[in-house]
């Protein structure tokens, strides 16, 4: 089989949230046209189109528009509009956006995915989720889904990690996790293969914590749009990743360990941080 006659197709998948629409954004302007991308799987139920239609007509947004749509902002989204604007094409809905459910795990989507498999020789999932995947989805995709991780792999794993980091206190441990990171997921939780890490130089140069989640946010998606480039460009080449050494693995941060006062005493830390930084 020659590499013209390879069916190749590759998805996008993410959060029904406010900071993804960053993403899907970028996404579609980087591969709207191309033949291969096959559609945005959406994690989620909530979207209303009706609701989106209405809202697309008005002038501006607020925050409260926004939070009719996504529920309740982040600091971390807040500061981002502060900062990028609200991405224009986030109301409107694409012909290739698939709204998955609430659970990306179950037996439909298995069936879904089976499907896609049989239709084409070749296919990868880029991922920006805040869910595990089942082992069956890296079966049956042969190990090709690549996820961006908003710190630096392998120093900061899981939810919330940059604020976990900031909680912390440490100024070298946080300056070496923040920024972004593109790997291949395994069974495991931001364990897999890296690709691309890429650290954020001096991380007190922004407003608050927020405003440096937000750009962890976005060189997330600029990477992982990066590495979708590169292999839909270079079709030749198959790319593997690198395992970190086991001595280097940090910390993995859990959702249900993350509360509203850690997350305060976080946002305070960075302050204080940030201030011992500048004033040495």
């Amino acid at each position: 089989m020659t590499d013209r006659e390879v069916k190749r197709a590759f998805f996008l998948i993410t959060e029904n949230r406010f900071h993804t629409t960053y993403l899907i954004d970028k996404w579609m302007k980087a591969f709207g046209s191309e033949n291969d991308f096959k559609g945005i799987m959406i994690r989620g139920n909530k979207n209303d189109a009706s609701l989106k239609d209405k809202l697309s007509t008005l002038p501006s947004l607020t925050i409260g528009d926004l939070e009719e749509i996504y529920g309740e902002l982040s600091n971390a989204e807040k500061e981002m509009i502060m900062t990028y604007g609200v991405p224009k094409n986030h109301l409107h809905y694409h012909n290739n956006v698939i709204l998955a459910g609430e659970d990306l795990n179950s037996k439909e989507t298995k069936n879904w995915l089976e499907s896609v498999v049989r239709q084409f020789d070749k296919v990868v999932f880029f991922i920006f989720l805040d869910v595990m995947l089942e082992d069956w989805w890296i079966e049956l995709t042969k190990g090709q889904i690549i996820n961006a991780h908003s710190a630096v792999l392998p120093f900061a794993r899981g939810m919330n990690a940059i604020e976990s980091m900031a909680y912390k206190g440490d100024i070298e441990e946080f300056k070496k996790s923040v920024g972004a990171s593109v790997h291949f997921i395994d069974n495991g939780i931001d364990t897999g293969p890296i690709l691309i890490a890429t650290r954020i130089t001096n991380p007190f140069l922004y407003r608050s914590l927020g405003d440096v989640k937000g750009a962890c946010y976005q060189l997330a998606f600029d990477l992982l749009i990066h590495q979708a480039s590169k292999i839909h460009r270079f079709k030749e080449k198959e790319f593997v990743g690198i395992s970190p050494d086991k001595s280097m693995i940090g910390p993995v941060f859990y959702s249900k360990h993350f509360s509203n006062e850690i997350r305060k005493i976080a946002e305070f830390n960075y302050l204080n941080m940030k201030k011992e930084v500048t004033t040495v």
